[in-house]
């Protein structure tokens, strides 16, 4: 675990690194009530859960009980929660996200509705790369990229070890692959470009 998330291959963790491993160590998840569900979801799964959430606020005010989340959960695909009609056996990570959203158990808007979501369905925290990024370092990834991608337009570990090598970013195979795992939104064990953007402005 050390050398996966020593990326500075100092040979010991600083507090961000030793944070990182206890996290992964404890697989915790984010909490719900902590994050900005806009770093999370893109624009096309926003609107299809403010649909879903129109849908169930009836009365227009803003606002769904936890009898309303949990048939929205099972459109969305997600688990609902123990007390649910239709639950078989306890959930608890579930209750628990459900918790820390709605501490008081009751209603429910849309803001904590998609935090909720977005925890529940394990989504990534997304980086815009061009806040971080000039226009001619985005054009020179782009050509690192174009160098050593695939016919599929994506860049696979043995690759990525390459490019990064060619930087002067010397990161172990086992590193690589974690990285891989950190950035690949798609889980497909490789990287495309907008992926790979966001990697560099996180090892930058």
């Amino acid at each position: 675990a050390l050398q996966v998330v020593d990326i500075g291959g100092s040979g010991s963790l600083g507090f961000e690194e030793f944070c990182v491993v206890f996290i992964r160590a404890l697989r915790y998840w984010p909490r719900p009530d902590l994050i900005d569900y806009r770093s999370y979801l893109d624009e096309a799964e926003m609107d299809t859960l403010d649909q879903a959430f129109r849908q169930r606020d009836l009365k227009g005010q803003g606002r769904i009980d936890l009898a309303a989340l949990n048939e929205l959960l099972v459109s969305m695909q997600l688990p609902r929660r123990s007390s649910a009609r239709g639950s078989t056996r306890p959930n608890v990570q579930v209750d628990r996200v459900i918790r820390q959203a709605v501490p008081s158990g009751s209603r429910l808007d849309f803001a904590q509705c998609c935090a909720i979501y977005a925890v529940l369905a394990q989504k990534r925290r997304r980086l815009n790369y061009r806040e971080f990024l000039s226009a001619d370092e985005v054009c020179r990834i782009r050509q690192l990229f174009e160098a050593a991608s695939s016919k599929a337009g994506t860049i696979p570990v043995k690759g990525l070890e390459q490019m990064l090598a060619g930087l002067g970013v010397v990161l172990t195979r086992q590193q690589i692959r974690s990285l891989v795992q950190d950035f690949d939104l798609r889980e497909r064990g490789r990287l495309n470009f907008e992926e790979l953007c966001v990697l560099m402005c996180r090892i930058g």
